[in-house]
């Protein structure tokens, strides 16, 4: 999707680690398009600063 520059997938463990451009992409508009291929999501982590 537009804004996001990276994705590591790690399938066993169900995480996955996203960088993106928050100008163009939300953790919410991440969501929908998770869902839409029907997959769901949560923030375990966020940097700070």
């Amino acid at each position: 999707m537009p804004g996001v520059r990276k994705a590591k997938i790690n399938f066993d463990k169900k995480e996955a680690l996203v960088e993106f451009d928050a100008s163009q992409a939300t953790i919410d508009k991440m969501d929908e398009a998770l869902k839409k291929v029907g997959f769901s999501g949560s923030v375990k982590s966020w940097p700070k600063g």
